[in-house]
């Protein structure tokens, strides 16, 4: 932009430069032919001396406001590295959908997506277990579709009632500015989609544009046990438009650190539908953790077959 600034002001100097120039030509040698001033594509004819006071405002006037056009026009009309950056941002969607990590409760997890309809959110809450009570095959405890209501227009506050695990109601959420923290009145502050993987996707073709609607693919970091010791997972929910869930499970091949994607394998991952459906054993499945990349946005997952996961 700054470049397109400096020409801006450039072109509107030598615009101004030019016509006065040619005004000031005209003035002296009292031609009565016709002068153009190519810079502006108008034309000026002689005047009498009492109307070149008039004339150099009528002038001034025009210069301005073709110089102002044109600005304008090339604002419009911004060069195509600079449309795709000003386009980026519309990518990212700023709201509540999400898995979020809550510091009082490092081994659960908190989901907040639309609910069926669209038109309010429910969420998935679990404390989880600790590792010790894995090892004493404690179950981990979840809670199903606790309403969540939006408190205002603007989508930035939202209250949950805890009652239900014992405490507070009608609590109050924050969201922040850039939609990765939700604060609460005691100073806790949930953080969205911390493991970057983790999150609420939808099903989307090429473009973007949800190909299954109603349905979720909801991704959240995990733990299992593995011979004496833990192994972290990633626990796969997919959710029909019916809210009827199938869990399975994928595994991380490489560090959220590569360019621009990291694999994950799925497993058991169902596939297709109707008489093409079937459960592939395992599917290779690229997320794209670069912006502005010219195959996939941030935060999206590339299959095989052309299947994309795009983070919500």
């Amino acid at each position: 932009m700054k470049l397109i600034s400096t020409f801006l002001a450039s072109s509107s100097l030598l615009t101004l430069t030019n016509a006065f120039s040619s005004y000031h030509h005209h003035h002296h040698h009292h031609r009565a032919t016709t002068v153009t001033t190519r810079q502006l594509m108008m034309t000026t004819t002689p005047l009498s001396s009492s109307s070149q006071q008039q004339s150099r405002r009528d002038l001034l006037t025009t210069v301005v406001g073709t110089a102002t056009a044109t600005a304008a026009a090339l604002l419009i009309a911004p060069t195509v590295v600079e449309a795709k950056d000003a386009a980026a941002p519309a990518r990212a969607v700023v709201g509540f959908q999400g898995v979020w990590f809550d510091p009082k409760h490092p081994d659960g997890y908190r989901t907040i997506r639309l609910a069926k309809g669209g038109k309010s959110y429910v969420m998935t809450l679990s404390d989880g277990v600790s590792k010790e009570e894995m090892l004493d095959e404690k179950v981990e405890k979840t809670y199903n579709d606790i309403p969540v209501k939006l408190n205002d227009n603007d989508n930035k506050q939202l209250t949950i009632d805890f009652s239900f695990k014992g405490g507070p109601k009608d609590v109050v959420g924050v969201l922040s500015e850039d939609g990765k923290k939700l604060t609460f009145p005691d100073g806790n502050t949930w953080v969205k989609n911390k493991y970057k993987f983790d999150g609420v996707y939808s099903v989307t073709d090429t473009t973007g544009k949800n190909i299954i609607p109603g349905q979720y693919r909801v991704l959240r970091q995990g733990k299992e046990r593995k011979n004496k010791g833990f192994t972290t997972i990633v626990n796969v929910e997919l959710v029909n438009d019916k809210d009827k869930w199938i869990l399975t499970k994928a595994k991380q091949q490489g560090s959220l650190l590569a360019i621009p994607t990291v694999d994950f394998t799925f497993y058991n991952l169902p596939t297709g539908s109707g008489k093409d459906a079937k459960v592939e054993e395992e599917v290779i499945g690229s997320l794209y953790l670069v912006k502005r990349n010219t195959i996939a946005p941030y935060g999206t997952f590339v299959f095989p077959d052309g299947t994309r996961w795009s983070q919500l």
